[in-house]
């Protein structure tokens, strides 16, 4: 459980509220600021953004994150403060609160510079998943989840990334043995799949292959629903010599990403 620290500032607050009620003024309304931060190019929410209640001097009052839609929130009790919002990857941004309470606050991301280092390639080893994943969503057909939507759509288990996709149903096997199954409504209608640079074998066609991998795990997952949509380095994959021809889903963990 995330420990919050009081702020004196809070503290002094709080006295000086109880104070005007026992002398009989009116205390003035606490008011409960609500942010939302997102991308200023794609629009999408930033999450686990730094989110600061800051005084007129710079003075660090709450600090929070933002959640997966891009929302913190903050209580100013004394009001004319601002909030300055930061992120990695993106430039930092300033608001005066004045008497609003919610702010829509977009991020201009920016280039990350890294001096005096020096990058190589090994040609021996694939490429980073998310480089892989990023290129290919460029370039290719297919249906693209990254890290942002397998963390709200796998909540309850990894089959849930799959629900409501287009071209995709997710059924279950009967008899004895109750599987998850994921069919394409597309091509043959049967997936191969892969885990991170590798194939995994299939048991039984379409059978779900990756019952033991965890929500925690999985950062980004390429769907390809028929033969046309794969691309030409994953065409082993989604049509073995010894197997069905199917489309192909691509699964990234963490170790690979």
């Amino acid at each position: 459980m995330r420990r919050t620290e009081t702020r004196p500032e809070v503290v002094r607050g709080a006295v000086a509220l109880c104070l005007l009620a026992l002398l009989g003024v009116p205390a003035p309304a606490n008011s409960q600021v609500l942010v939302h931060v997102t991308d200023a190019i794609s629009g999408n929410p930033v999450p686990f953004a730094a989110v600061q209640l800051t005084t007129s001097t710079s003075r660090v009052l709450q600090t929070q994150s933002t959640d997966f839609q891009g929302h913190a929130s903050m209580l100013d009790l004394d009001g004319g403060h601002s909030v300055r919002v930061t992120a990695l990857g993106y430039s930092e941004v300033i608001v005066e609160i004045d008497s609003r309470t919610e702010l829509e606050i977009s991020l201009d991301p920016v280039p990350i510079r890294v001096d005096s280092l020096a990058v190589t390639v090994d040609p021996t080893r694939p490429l980073p998943g998310r480089l892989q994943f990023t290129q290919r969503r460029e370039e290719q057909d297919g249906i693209f989840l990254d890290p942002f939507d397998v963390g709200i759509k796998s909540k309850y288990g990894v089959i849930e990334v799959f629900r409501e996709l287009e071209g995709i149903r997710r059924v279950r096997w009967g008899g004895s043995r109750i599987m998850p199954t994921i069919v394409s409504n597309l091509g043959t209608g049967c997936f191969n799949y892969r885990l991170n640079n590798l194939r995994v074998r299939n048991s039984s066609w379409n059978e779900w292959p990756l019952s033991s991998l965890l929500p925690q795990d999985v950062m980004a997952v390429e769907i390809y629903r028929y033969i046309g949509e794969v691309p030409p380095e994953l065409l082993g994959d989604a049509a073995p010599a010894n197997g069905p021809t199917c489309g192909l889903i691509l699964i990234w963990t963490k170790g690979a990403w």
